[in-house]
């Protein structure tokens, strides 16, 4: 019981009204704003301690690399911390990890969710990642809320900034796996869905998963070959060939006979798979290209201005595009660099999926010059909640299954009205089927011990059973790797494709092109094209 302390009154001293009132006002206000930085203080200094008490256990493992926090939590603040509109998703997959019990006679499992969670300076986007989370997280909800199989722990893992602290992360991540070795009932890390950029340290550093039996699942990560010498890695998106395929496609039809020309940019050193695996698919249509009066060229450009555009510029009865095959950081200045070397001669612009940021993110084509406009590729259609709230039993039933996911545990597309420009990049979608391919062997399957069932998933992931799987576009994967397919959206205007209550998944971008291994779909531009015996051979 709180005790209510009394002081003795002060004799009064007689004050005018207005004077009266405006000291109370001042008092007020300054007692309010005390009381308010108490509280902020308080709270941020027992936080901590708070969020170890709740966690109840729960294993983590973070350290600082160069000023970033990298490595892996079940539990606790999130990486983005103070962040609340980015931390969100974080802080609810912690909630849900607090509820799985060791006792649960379901069990568990542990899924490793390896991504780049650092804020980022300058022109970089995060709402992708945001998104992955909100994608995992709807999956975990689902799962965990069913009747059958183990339910599902989420250990977010961040590899910081573009996953250049991978090392790092992965040193804290590997005292989470090894104690399934004294253990079995410990943690059960069984798999992880991975997204971070392609390089060649990411490459050697995931290696280190894949020795110990961790079965990844990339819902990104594109670039070719990037899992060749692991046993246990699936890319989940088409590789950069089916891109490069469906470009040179999109090339070769627009160009309709016109004599013409094609010319790349690729900035990015070699230690970048993504830009050099895309330059190098490119390189596999000379021939093609060749056969249709088109010639090929590498533009030399790097940012700052460095490079002459001016031979990119459109001639006169010619065909003349650039794709632009580097990362969606350096795509904006390239494009007002092009237009500054071009003017009204402007060729036609493609952009590599990269790039595709730029149809869920407005944040990206603010300031961008106006008369700039693009054709971008995208790993399939772009989701709409319309979409998502309007689907039949006709519809794919995966989809279906991801529209009440994505309702019930995040709340998204909940009103029949709602809109939700960030799901057109697919990265919550293809994160949610990442974890409920690594979960969907054991929903009615008794397996307990981690090794037999990491053993187990590398053979279940290849076998279709006859049962259609994804929500963007079908999964069907030969030697660990996808074929779903691409689609191409040509947008009039980069800087207004938010403007005015537009977006690219509403009204401000248009598919053009579909290549590859589709749902059948209603917004389709015409039959999607099949992959040709020569272009799906090629190595």
């Amino acid at each position: 019981m709180m005790v209510q302390k009394h002081f003795p009154r002060r004799p009064i001293k007689v004050e005018p009204f207005w004077q009266k009132q405006s000291s109370r006002i001042v008092s007020g206000i300054a007692g309010i704003a005390l009381f308010v930085t108490a509280i902020v203080v308080l709270g941020y200094s027992i936080r901590p301690l708070l969020q170890e008490d709740v966690c109840d256990g729960l294993p983590d493992g973070v350290t600082e690399a160069d000023g970033e926090k990298v490595g892996y939590r079940l539990c606790g603040m999130p990486f983005w911390a103070g962040d609340d509109e980015k931390g969100i998703w974080e802080n609810k997959i912690y909630e849900a990890n607090r509820t799985v019990r060791k006792e649960d006679k379901r069990g568990f499992v542990t899924i490793l969710v390896v991504t780049s969670l650092a804020s980022p300076d300058g022109p970089e986007s995060v709402v992708p990642e945001t998104q992955g989370l909100s994608g995992v997280y709807a999956a975990q909800r689902e799962i965990n809320e069913r009747g059958s199989g183990p339910k599902v722990r989420l250990a977010v893992v961040n590899t910081g900034r573009g996953g250049a602290k991978v090392k790092e992360a992965l040193d804290e991540v590997q005292d989470l796996i090894d104690a399934d070795k004294n253990d079995a009932d410990k943690n059960r890390v069984i798999g992880a869905v991975t997204s971070i950029n392609s390089t060649v340290l990411a490459k050697k550093e995931l290696q280190r998963l894949d020795d110990v039996g961790i079965v990844q699942v990339s819902p990104t990560m594109t670039a070719d070959g990037f899992g060749s010498k692991m046993h246990h890695f699936f890319q989940l998106v088409s590789p950069n060939k089916l891109q490069s395929d469906a470009v040179i496609h999109y090339v070769v039809t627009s160009a309709n006979g016109k004599v013409g020309h094609l010319l790349q940019v690729s900035p990015g050193g070699p230690d970048d798979l993504y830009v050099t695996s895309l330059f190098d698919a490119v390189q596999g249509h000379l021939e093609e290209l060749k056969s249709a009066r088109i010639d090929f060229q590498r533009l030399a450009w790097s940012q700052g201005g460095n490079g002459d555009l001016s031979i990119a510029c459109a001639k006169r009865g010619e065909y003349e595009a650039v794709f632009f095959g580097g990362r969606y950081i350096q795509f904006g200045e390239f494009a007002e660099d092009l237009r500054d070397a071009c003017g009204r001669k402007m060729p036609k612009l493609i952009a590599d999926d990269s790039t595709s940021r730029f149809l869920m993110d407005a944040k990206l084509t603010r300031g961008m010059r106006y008369g700039i406009e693009a054709t971008i590729v995208s790993r399939g259609p772009l989701l709409t909640c319309a979409q998502l709230n309007t689907l039949t039993g006709k519809d794919p039933s995966w989809r279906r299954d991801f529209a009440d996911a994505l309702r019930d545990a995040t709340g998204r597309c909940s009103d029949p009205q709602s809109r939700d420009d960030a799901l057109a990049g697919g990265w919550t979608p293809n994160a949610y089927d990442a974890v409920e391919l690594l979960h969907d062997p054991f929903t009615y399957a008794q397996v307990e011990d981690p090794d037999k069932m990491r053993s187990q998933l590398s053979v279940k992931l290849e076998e279709t059973n006859g049962v259609e799987r994804g929500t963007v576009s079908p999964i069907h994967f030969a030697d660990r790797v996808s074929d779903r397919g691409v689609w191409l959206y040509h947008v009039p205007e980069l800087r207004t494709m938010f403007a005015a209550g537009r977006s690219p998944a509403k009204d401000s971008a248009t598919p053009v092109m579909c290549y590859g291994n589709s749902y059948a779909e209603e917004t389709a531009p015409g039959r999607c094209v099949a992959p040709s015996a020569s272009s799906s051979t090629r190595k």
